[in-house]
């Protein structure tokens, strides 16, 4: 098996498989997905998506805010997501399990 080896320039091969927003350095940020899989957290659907960013592939999970967009916008089912044009922008959102400030990814486009 031929494995590339982690860049050590940067540390993005280090972060695991889910974008990080502190690693996304200019907004906004926009992506094509590649793949959709449903995952499940706490026992409720959760919708994860698959796209290339700054050189290598990323896995999102979308928050139910972020799932109304994509709903509302038209798409007939989460598999339609495939090869769409979304942009993300970042926005300061209340995480419940630490009770504080946060920042995250909302997404505002679907083309």
């Amino acid at each position: 098996m031929d494995e590339q080896k982690p860049n050590l320039d940067n540390w993005n091969d280090f972060c695991g498989d889910f974008l990080k927003i502190e690693l996304v350095k200019t907004f906004p940020m926009v992506v094509v997905p590649i793949k959709v899989e449903a995952g499940f957290e706490e026992g409720k659907a959760k919708l994860i998506i698959e796209f290339e960013l700054m050189g290598r592939s990323w896995k999102m999970g979308l928050n139910k805010t972020n799932q109304d967009v994509l709903r509302k916008s038209g798409l007939v089912s989460p598999n339609a997501i495939v090869g769409k044009t979304l942009t993300f922008d970042k926005i300061k959102a209340r995480n419940p399990t630490l009770n504080t400030m946060v920042d995250s990814f909302i997404l505002v486009k679907v083309e």
